[in-house]
């Protein structure tokens, strides 16, 4: 809860620094299906994509579910690799298992806090699913964004679709629940400015978060209800930040996807 708490209070005052000089903007799920017969939660480990689909650093990074720092130098390239796109010549994928350890912490507590100001009983739970998690099913879209060429992520831009449990495979669970919540993380990034994959105008420095929850029935394994949140932040006329600043980006966004989630999680489970 200290954690949560110092971070709340950070926002504020980054919020304040950086009005009117940062780009900004947000991708949130706009209709959240809200789940019936809710009355008792597991909140699961948060569960990694770039685990779950057994990925090293680089194809994380190309797939962008990757965790982490990323810094961009060099000038770009169009790289045979990518289709001749352009990319930064030198990426440098740095910090990751000290990011997925403050990014567990604070999903973990962001989840439990929005959970614990509504009357549901939510329990958090250590125990992985291991193979009765099957993991939402990445796939390119088709066409163009309105970022495309200056966004802070690689092209393709890509839909995960989640999956049921395979509820014959789920372990001992710590108590009975009618409900399994379990925090998904795609991606968690700062980063210097540079050239992501496709981009070809580059970006400034900035951060990048997109996180699924999934709500599964604990008898059939079937989806309940789920979100999907993305929040991203570009800092103007920034390219070669410290790596406090890079912190201070990746807090501005973490205050983004945590009121989302607030939203969502109201919608989907606590509406009901």
């Amino acid at each position: 809860m200290r954690l949560l708490t110092t971070r709340l209070l950070c926002w504020v005052g980054i919020a304040a620094l950086s009005w009117g000089c940062a780009k900004s903007s947000s991708n949130v799920q706009p209709a959240i299906p809200t789940a019936t017969g809710v009355t008792s939660v597991l909140r699961m480990p948060v569960t990694f994509a770039s685990d779950a689909h057994d990925l090293s650093s680089w194809d994380a990074f190309e797939k962008n579910l990757f965790v982490g720092d990323i810094w961009l130098g060099g000038g770009y390239e169009f790289h045979p690799d990518h289709a001749n796109q352009a990319r930064s010549v030198e990426v440098n994928l740095e910090r990751e298992q000290e990011t997925r350890q403050v990014l567990d912490q604070w999903l973990s507590q962001t989840i439990d806090s929005i959970l614990a100001e509504h009357a549901l009983v939510v329990t958090p739970s250590n125990t992985p699913l291991s193979e009765a998690f099957r993991p939402p099913i990445w796939s390119p879209l088709r066409g163009s964004g309105e970022l495309d060429g200056q966004d802070n992520q690689n092209l393709p831009r890509f839909r995960l679709q989640p999956q049921p449990l395979q509820v014959d495979a789920l372990p001992e669970l710590e108590g009975p629940a009618s409900h399994l919540l379990v925090p998904f993380v795609a991606h968690y990034y700062s980063h210097s400015g540079g050239w992501f994959i496709g981009q070809n105008d580059g970006c400034e420095a900035g951060a990048r978060i997109r996180i699924l929850w999934l709500l599964y029935d604990t008898q059939t394994g079937q989806l309940a209800t789920w979100g999907d949140v993305s929040e991203r932040h570009v800092q103007e006329r920034m390219y070669s930040p410290s790596r406090a600043q890079r912190e201070d980006y990746l807090m501005l966004v973490e205050a983004k996807v945590h009121e989302a989630l607030k939203e969502q999680l109201r919608a989907g489970l606590i509406s009901q």
